[in-house]
């Protein structure tokens, strides 16, 4: 069952000093199916982060349809799209976005409040999360005395603290040394096999190589897909740095 869905999903921008548009995303479709690990990948400039500010509701399409659970999300209203993102979209940056005057325990259930949800309760499940993703007992410290990996995890944690239908996470192992990146994306292995489903650009094979699926945008256009299937991780990842090639050599053809 799909849990994300996108038809013909296009999106311009207007350039008031050059005159014209830039095209971003073109005739973009796609599904995200329950439970599943889905990854992006493509060069800079390919159309990544603006599919997923899309996704979570930061700016709107200009062409095309995106439906979360079979509702659409481009007919919203602006009010409701951002309680719809609220409660049912988690986002995780690469650069933790977390409150440094705030406590671990307080940037968790900032989104709780905001939504007016009843913090007493949500608390025993942040304890649960943080018992998840290995942040158990930093609850009362601060995010400044906390290495990387560990604010990523308060990130990821934050944006669970709703239960979401989707995490979407923008390169989320791009700012830590690659042992916390392993541990970082074996955790969203662990989530995943929790029922959450979630969609993850990256530029890494690496990384990508946690995922069920790839797919590769180039020129704001999905140009190829591959599954992991059976595949061992590093055979994943040997079929994906294979893929990356024949982008590129494709590039210089066309050139």
């Amino acid at each position: 069952m799909a849990i994300l869905t996108l038809e013909h999903v296009g999106k311009q921008y207007t350039s008031k000093w050059k005159g014209g548009h830039t095209v971003a995303l073109e005739d973009v479709s796609m599904q995200v199916e329950e439970n599943e690990f889905v990854v992006i990948m493509g060069e800079s400039g390919a159309g990544k982060s603006t599919l997923l500010n899309l996704l979570a509701c930061f700016d709107d399409v200009s062409e095309g349809d995106i439906k979360l659970q079979g509702k659409s999300l481009v007919s919203m209203k602006e009010e409701e799209k951002a309680m719809y993102r609220r409660d049912h979209i988690g986002f995780v940056f690469q650069d933790f976005s977390l409150l440094d005057s705030l406590s671990v325990e307080d940037n968790i259930l900032l989104p709780c409040v905001l939504s007016e949800k009843n913090i007493k309760e949500k608390k025993d499940y942040m304890n649960e999360l943080c018992t998840l993703l290995h942040i158990d007992g930093l609850q009362k410290r601060f995010p400044y005395e906390l290495s990387g990996g560990q604010q990523q995890r308060v990130a990821i944690a934050r944006a669970l603290i709703n239960q979401p239908e989707i995490l979407l996470a923008d390169e989320p192992s791009g700012a830590l040394d690659s042992k916390s990146s392993m541990q970082l994306l074996e955790q969203f292995c662990e989530l995943q096999k929790k029922g959450q489903s979630i969609l993850m650009v990256t530029h890494s094979p690496m990384a990508a190589s946690y995922g069920d699926r790839v797919v590769f945008l180039k020129d704001g256009k999905i140009v190829n897909e591959i599954y992991k299937g059976e595949d061992s991780r590093q055979e994943f990842y040997n079929r994906l740095v294979h893929m990356l090639s024949v982008v590129e050599s494709r590039d210089l053809h066309e050139d």
